[in-house]
């Protein structure tokens, strides 16, 4: 379990192209459901495996010397037919498989829209949304299911022995121990059931395990998100607008050694999010704050402004936080605040290198200077 979710994060958290609301839910989703349900069916699985077919085995050894040859070799015959079945089952098992692990992050991203629906919305406008994901999951475990009652050949079984005992000249003392084993020999044919099940499980759980490790949330090209020609880059230091290539080009500098207050501006769309990411990616030791982070788990019953004021307060004054990349750093702070924060920013930029997009767009608010495009 802690290897494959360290796996998981690995693959991820150096590519920004992950970091988006949808693949924060994804991610999630997948890490505390599908990773978790998955690892513990396959410990569940071979501890149920190997009991059954050691059991299977030395009851077959028993039920051999009692009845002899030719019905044991049906019953063994009936497991062949089996493992056949699966086998040729086992594209379409991996196909449920991996339809069941979609259907399953449908689900988790549908839940959260429905919850907020019900609670500030039109409730019935988004039950179709939620239907739709509960049917694709629910459908796919239930066509699973039939497939597995239909690749097991017990009646075929059953058939064959009852067939071959009026043709057989079948000893009576033998005939009197097939009696007396009865109960023995329904418990065998029963375990071609089960056979067939655990090794449907098995590609199914098998296939379901190697989408866990081979995960990856929704991916998005950030670059082809930025549009260059509908931003504005101002360095506070320089008192001028910066290219984008001087832009990468101050963020890959030594940390401490070119403190800066960057502001991005621009249309909505234009890619300042995008942007931010990029230069997170480009240089990882950079802090990216945006409103989807979380640094802390808190029980306090504290508003939405008073959590981001925490968040922020605690990781602009990190002195390991020497690149700070500000996404609406400024949303949802009252005026007070907002101009608090703000002259900590300044004051901060004589050390720190500050990267910042902010909601409010210039004028008198909150505390804002009015020079543009950014305070100074």
């Amino acid at each position: 379990m802690y290897r494959i979710f360290h796996s998981i994060f690995n693959k991820i958290h150096n590519n920004q192209g992950y970091n988006s609301k949808h693949g924060k839910i994804q991610t999630i989703a997948w890490l505390s459901g599908e990773v978790r349900q998955t690892l513990t069916a396959v410990i569940d699985f071979i501890n149920q495996a190997w009991s059954l077919y050691l059991h299977i085995l030395i009851t077959f050894l028993v039920f051999y010397q009692t009845v002899g040859a030719v019905i044991s070799l049906i019953i063994l015959a009936c497991f062949a037919l089996s493992a056949l079945l699966v086998l040729t089952s086992r594209q379409r098992i991996q196909t449920l498989s991996h339809t069941n692990q979609a259907d399953n992050i449908k689900l988790n991203e549908a839940l959260p829209v429905q919850w907020d629906y019900v609670l500030f919305g039109n409730a019935s406008r988004h039950h179709r949304l939620l239907d739709a994901a509960l049917n694709g999951y629910f459908g796919s475990l239930r066509r699973y299911v039939r497939l597995e009652q239909v690749i097991a050949p017990v009646a075929v079984c059953v058939l064959a022995m009852v067939g071959y005992l009026p043709i057989a000249d079948v000893p009576l003392v033998q005939l009197a121990m097939m009696v007396a084993v009865l109960p023995r020999a329904l418990q065998l044919l029963g375990s071609v059931h089960t056979v067939a099940t655990i090794n449907t499980q098995f590609n199914f759980i098998k296939n379901k395990y190697q989408g866990v490790v081979n995960f990856l949330p929704a991916y998005r090209d950030l670059a082809t998100h930025i549009q260059p020609d509908k931003l504005q880059i101002y360095s506070n230091r320089q008192q001028t607008t910066l290219t984008l290539e001087a832009l990468f080009d101050t963020i890959s500098r030594p940390a401490g050694t070119h403190p800066d207050r960057i502001r991005l501006t621009g249309a909505n769309g234009a890619g300042k999010s995008s942007l931010l990411k990029l230069l997170k990616q480009h240089n990882p030791a950079a802090a990216l704050i945006t409103p989807d982070s979380d640094f802390q788990y808190t029980t306090a019953a504290l508003s939405t402004g008073q959590e981001q004021l925490l968040r922020l307060t605690e990781l602009i004054h990190d002195p390991q936080n020497t690149i700070l990349l500000l996404d609406e750093w400024d949303a949802n702070l009252d005026d007070y605040h907002l101009t608090v924060l703000n002259q900590q920013l300044a004051a901060l930029a004589k050390d720190k290198l500050i990267i910042e997009v902010r909601h409010h767009q210039g004028g008198q608010l909150g505390g804002f200077c009015q020079q543009q495009p950014t305070c100074r």
